[in-house]
């Protein structure tokens, strides 16, 4: 049996909030390219960043709203979302509370907007903390599955129809028997993520270049219109316009952008593997760092 909350809502909240991540983010762009570059043109390319990056965290948020479902059979009770499973047994499950006659929730952590909400909150009356999973807009539409160490709150659409079907399959009794447990989205789950040294040579790595671009940025209006930009690989000096400058921390954000996903990759079969491609983007910056430095002491 898979139940669908109404999503609608939420998910039109969604995209709503990605369009205006997107819209803002090209409005920043058309006013960039209208100005020569400065330190303020540096300061409009990292909020467009972050805008970026806003747009991708919410798109995927509405994903996960548009994909919400709940799966009961026998055994379980699977809720899914962009990708993650909360596997709840139907025989710990050892009372349903409607959202009318819970109190209000109080402390909620994690990610909510008018029909959705993922994340974790406190209940008066429940005496484990809550996990919710639900597409609701009203705490009416809740409904509390309370087992020992935890409750889940859900939206079903016929909280009295869903309750009689898990009834039912409580009667009948499980086939296999599992405890509760999650399946996350395989990426949240790669080893990168919590090792510490890899993670600590990729933010070096990107903080390098991000100054790059901040130091180009503050010096190209002082700059003369033509300079001597020298390669970070060799001695030479190869004369060009001095926006021609912002081709080199360009080039190592690319660089960046490929090693750091070969890494991660690889770090997943061979922890040692997997620092050296991140190693080689740290050096990359550093070469353009100096390049830079060459570059305006020549001037």
């Amino acid at each position: 049996m898979v139940i669908r909350p109404p999503r609608r809502t939420g998910t039109i909240i969604g995209v709503l909030l990605v369009a205006t991540c997107l819209i803002i983010d090209l409005g920043l762009a058309w006013q960039a390219g209208l100005h020569p570059v400065s330190l303020a043109s540096f300061v409009a390319g990292m909020v467009g960043a972050l805008l970026l990056g806003g747009a991708a965290l919410f798109a995927y948020w509405t994903v996960g709203c548009w994909s919400l479902r709940y799966h009961l059979d026998r055994n379980r009770i699977e809720i899914s979302w962009a990708g993650n499973t909360q596997h709840i047994p139907v025989r710990d499950i050892q009372r349903l509370v409607p959202g009318a006659l819970a109190a209000r929730y109080s402390r909620f952590r994690g990610l909510r907007w008018p029909g959705y909400a993922i994340g974790s909150a406190s209940v008066p009356g429940l005496a484990v903390e809550v996990l919710f999973f639900s597409a609701h807009l009203r705490r009416e539409q809740l409904l509390y599955l309370v087992t020992p160490r935890l409750a889940y709150a859900i939206s079903v659409p016929d909280q009295a129809a869903f309750t009689n079907e898990l009834r039912l399959r409580q009667r009948l009794g499980p086939i296999d028997k599992f405890d509760a447990h999650v399946h996350r989205w395989p990426v949240w789950e790669l080893p990168a993520w919590h090792d510490i040294a890899l993670i600590a040579l990729l933010v070096t790595g990107l903080a390098l270049n991000v100054g790059l671009f901040a130091f180009q940025t503050l010096l190209l209006p002082a700059l003369p219109a033509e300079l001597a930009v020298p390669s970070p690989f060799d001695l030479a000096a190869h004369p060009a316009v001095k926006t021609d400058l912002l081709a080199l921390p360009l080039a190592g954000l690319a660089l960046y952008v490929v090693n750091a996903a070969a890494g991660v990759a690889l770090h997943l079969r061979e922890r040692f593997a997997g620092y050296l491609f991140p190693s080689g983007a740290l050096l990359v910056q550093c070469l353009l760092w100096a390049a830079t430095v060459r570059a305006v002491t020549l001037t």
